[in-house]
């Protein structure tokens, strides 16, 4: 399914499952979004997924961000299975403006024409079982907090593949070191 905007009302659901695609600017979630398997692909610089309902049954699903300019994901402490950051803003990149829960987050740079920058609301927990950053020296993968010279927290519990990356103001103590 192709759309440059989708929202699900409260009063409304919405299930992803199975091989299904959605591809979009903007998601607003205000009702129940499940999604045992399947592909969000937000793309284009300045989309969203704004989150004020119910994502649920996302372990399994896998959310990539395409695009060249800043993507603003307010996930509302939801819970994904994949997240996979393509976007090649240096600058903006992905901004998660609330904490989450997620199985993976995945970055590689090499595939892409730039490194990444991925901002963490500062503050924030977010709970990300494995890291798979892959940065290059030309293409670093950088993970910054909103406001610099406030940590945001990362509870890592798995094991990570982590090259050329570039982190500041974050604090992963309750995780694997």
């Amino acid at each position: 399914v192709k759309a440059t905007d989708l929202t699900i009302n409260a009063s409304q659901a919405l299930s992803l499952n199975g091989s299904n695609t959605l591809t979009l600017s903007t998601l607003n979630n205000a009702g129940t979004f499940t999604g045992s398997s399947g592909l969000i692909l937000l793309s284009g610089a300045g989309s969203t997924l704004t989150n004020t309902g119910t994502l649920s049954s996302m372990s399994a699903s896998t959310v990539t961000f395409t695009g060249a300019g800043l993507q603003t994901i307010d996930a509302q402490a939801g819970s994904f299975g994949t997240l996979i950051d393509s976007n090649t803003s240096s600058n903006n990149g992905v901004k998660f403006t609330s904490g989450f829960t997620a199985n993976m987050l995945s970055v590689n740079t090499p595939g892409l024409s730039g490194g990444t920058t991925l901002q963490f609301q500062a503050g924030g927990t977010f709970n990300i079982a494995t890291l798979l950053l892959t940065g290059t020296s030309g293409k670093m993968v950088a993970l910054r907090s909103t406001t610099p010279g406030t940590a945001w927290l990362l509870n890592n519990s798995s094991t990570n593949t982590v090259t050329y990356v570039d982190a500041r103001d974050s604090d992963a103590h309750p995780g694997v070191t």
